[in-house]
């Protein structure tokens, strides 16, 4: 070990200094993606954006899986404003709030992704109207503390026949935030997965994901081929080789897999 670590960690591991350790564990966290992600600039999304966007041709189509109230997307057409933007969110309140923005590039589709066709029942915070926190994993509401859960009957689709009846041979990015659900929305993808045609899927991953028992490597299971990073502030950490104590943390974080293909095109617009 470099001995400069091995008096660091000396010092540190010291009872009076363990404070001062766990405030240096936070700052490195965020530093690598881990935890916080307050607004799209701390989370990486801003950075990641704006380079994968530009490295784009024209009319990109986006796909936006838990639209909550449209951040994403409207970030994703101020970047690229010739960009077709597909915003699926279920919870009928924030859907009503999307179809409000009124831009001609954002299509809203009031409905949860899944690996199957037909109804789901969606988890809402009832101590607040219109909030943004909304699930299909009852569990994952633990960890935001809320205590009235109201359900709702919603419908549900699988994103391989979505996209057979719109006729999209092709998906840019795909995003998904879906509360610990993400593994079932890649699920329903199917054959265009195993066609490569998703250039890009950026996710979260956080504690939700210990509670469905999801792992990043069932992640990079389902998306075969594709490499993955860790988004920071400003860049990105290549995830490398599965290693389950580099890939396994349950902290907030942003992760990208892109094909090979995916990733050239946006390196060389560096």
């Amino acid at each position: 070990m470099d001995p400069f670590k091995r008096l660091a960690i000396d010092f540190l591991s010291r009872q009076r200094n363990l404070k001062r350790a766990a405030s240096l564990f936070q700052v490195a966290s965020r530093s690598l993606g881990l935890g916080g992600n307050l607004d799209f600039h701390q989370s990486g999304e801003a950075y990641f954006l704006g380079r994968y966007l530009a490295s784009l041709g024209i009319d990109p189509v986006v796909l936006d899986v838990g639209a909550n109230r449209g951040h994403y997307a409207l970030l994703v057409l101020e970047i690229k404003a010739d960009a077709k933007v597909i915003a699926f969110e279920p919870n009928p309140e924030l859907a009503n709030l999307l179809d409000g923005i009124g831009n001609p590039r954002l299509k809203v589709v009031h409905a949860a992704c899944s690996d199957f066709d037909g109804e789901a029942t969606l988890y809402t915070n009832g101590q607040e109207q219109g909030s943004g926190i909304a699930t299909m994993l009852p569990e994952s509401l633990e960890l935001h503390q809320v205590v009235k859960v109201v359900q709702h009957k919603v419908p549900a689709m699988r994103l391989d026949g979505f996209l057979r009846q719109q006729g999209l041979e092709r998906v840019d990015l795909l995003k998904i935030d879906t509360e610990g659900h993400e593994l079932k929305v890649l699920a329903g993808l199917g054959a265009a997965i195993e066609r490569r045609a998703i250039d890009c899927v950026q996710f979260e991953f956080n504690a939700a994901h210990a509670l469905a028992r999801t792992f990043l490597r069932d992640f990079q299971g389902v998306l075969a081929g594709y490499d993955f990073f860790r988004l920071t502030p400003h860049g990105m950490v290549d995830l490398g080789a599965y290693r389950p104590e580099t890939w396994e943390l349950f902290q907030q974080q942003n992760v990208v897999a892109l094909l090979p293909e995916a990733l050239e095109r946006m390196l060389k617009g560096k």
